[in-house]
């Protein structure tokens, strides 16, 4: 939904009992960084996005592809998550 916050995303691809079971997800899009964990300069700069809206962030575009890195869960690749709005 266009009005989950970019926080509950990050929580849900942490869930222990999810299907991806992330530790330390930062997330980019196509077009800006919407959250980095390092280095502590760039997760300062991008921790106002955690409580703003997936629509707000990506401006309502459904379809948006996400790229969510974790070193820990998969260090040397990424997962790509396409975001379909659905009210």
């Amino acid at each position: 939904s266009p009005s989950t916050t970019l926080n509950s995303l990050l929580q849900m691809l942490c869930d222990k009992d999810g299907r991806f079971k992330l530790k330390t997800p930062s997330v980019t899009s196509s077009s800006k960084t919407l959250y980095m964990r390092k280095p502590q300069a760039l997760e300062k700069a991008t921790r106002k996005n955690l409580n703003k809206t997936m629509g707000e962030l990506l401006e309502g575009k459904s379809g948006e592809e996400l790229v969510v890195t974790d070193p820990v869960v998969f260090p040397e690749t990424s997962l790509g998550l396409v975001l379909t709005f659905v009210e």
